[in-house]
């Protein structure tokens, strides 16, 4: 990252100033960091994507776990890489907290983390708390738990407003500049037509916005890519309260998107979008490109939504399958035999032998990709011990001396 400021990647070549870097930024580095497993003789993929995600720590995330949308630079002369400011383009004022980006935090510092553990780096650890910081505040300001938003709190509800911090007015800090003329916490007051993203008129004092004192409309996309994010979050925390809650949240994410069902016929925050829905023509209806936006399918929305489902399924089969698995003889015959979700159509099965443990050693005996049918050496049969269930028994004849079993899955949703 030689000679480009703050050691960033950047986001826009022709808005928001000289070099911007937005928290959205961090879903990209994947591609640098699969780039270098691809190739390891190309190691400055990984610390270029390392060096970014560690800035990004530093200088998109306040002390509470919120996070800035857009962080300005200076490109050239002697304040190059030092901040010009720090903003928002799709939220609701520059020290609010726009919902997706929070989503974006979780997900991509928790992405980071995976790659860095398997990776050349010496200490993980700070993306780890970055993205358990980044998750807590999240969850904390969901409409179920946030009672301090009496406009937003509903139980049950657990997909966040566009915005964490409209409806009750911007929070104070270093970047409030409301007039939007480069020039933070000025001693002033007025209107404004929410930087041209909105045609929501806002009002400010003191160069902070004040409060909507209304309803948020809601953000199913941010939703989707939390629970995606949170996911994979609860496999790499360290302690088992930190894990049960992040799975738990992102399960109530998507039990919510599913059937959440609201008596006000005004907001309507339902998630799911009918098949007859003209207007919203995905899977999810109620997503916000920006604050004060038309809510809307979208495609990034459904996205997620599906790699979340996906890796939710991987994550209870893994479980299943550790419970469940047993090897034994019948009529000379050697069985393994394990417990499946039914259906699993995002998972694929593969069935490993081997007479030994070395490195290299197994073989596929028997294979299964979502609802195909099972293939390979080994006898598969099938039946359903209790409801949602599958009992898959594995049939070989006896290797001689003794032979290993092992089960290795893969999840569409990428984990």
């Amino acid at each position: 990252m030689s000679g480009v400021p703050a050691g960033f990647t950047r986001s826009w070549s022709d808005i928001e100033g000289q070099y911007p870097v937005c928290i959205d930024n961090l879903m990209n580095l994947e591609v640098m960091l699969l780039a270098y497993e691809l190739d390891p003789t190309q190691p400055p993929y990984f610390t270029n994507a390392l060096t970014h995600a560690r800035n990004s720590i530093a200088r998109h995330m306040r002390a509470d776990g919120s996070t800035y949308h857009v962080v300005r630079h200076f490109q050239n002369g002697g304040l190059s890489g030092q901040i010009e400011r720090k903003n928002t383009r799709q939220g609701y004022g520059d020290e609010s907290t726009w919902s997706r980006g929070q989503a974006w935090a979780i997900y991509g510092f928790s992405m980071v983390c995976r790659f860095a553990r398997r990776g050349p780096d010496a200490s993980p650890g700070d993306f780890l708390a970055a993205a358990e910081a980044s998750a807590d505040y999240f969850i904390d300001r969901l409409p179920h738990y946030d009672t301090a938003d009496s406009y937003n709190h509903r139980l049950d509800d657990f997909v966040p407003a566009s915005d964490f911090d409209a409806a009750l007015g911007e929070p104070a800090g270093p970047w409030c500049d409301a007039d939007n003329n480069g020039i933070p916490n000025e001693a002033i007051s007025g209107t404004f037509s929410n930087y041209g993203l909105s045609k929501a008129t806002v009002s400010y004092s003191n160069d902070r916005l004040l409060p909507r004192s209304e309803f948020t409309l809601r953000d199913s996309s941010a939703a989707a890519i939390a629970a995606s994010g949170l996911l994979e979050l609860c496999t790499l925390s360290e302690t088992p309260a930190k894990r049960l809650k992040y799975r738990r949240a992102a399960e109530d994410i998507l039990t919510s998107l599913i059937i959440y069902d609201s008596d006000d016929a005004d907001t309507e925050p339902d998630y799911l979008s009918p098949a007859d829905d003209l207007q919203n023509p995905g899977i999810l209806r109620l997503g916000s490109e920006f604050w004060g936006g038309v809510n809307r399918s979208l495609i990034y929305g459904d996205y997620y939504f599906l790699e979340a489902l996906a890796r939710w399924e991987a994550l209870v089969s893994r479980e299943l399958l550790a419970a469940s698995q047993q090897v034994f003889t019948v009529a000379g015959e050697v069985v393994f035999e394990f417990e499946r979700l039914d259906p699993a159509p995002a998972l694929m099965f593969r069935i490993e032998r081997s007479e030994t443990l070395a490195f290299g050693s197994w073989a596929t005996v028997a294979a299964k990709t979502g609802a195909a049918a099972w293939s390979g050496s080994a006898v598969v049969s099938e039946d359903a011990p209790a409801a949602g269930k599958v009992r898959v028994r594995v049939t070989e004849p006896p290797a001689e001396g003794h032979a290993f079993y092992r089960v290795r899955t893969l999840s569409a949703g990428g984990l």
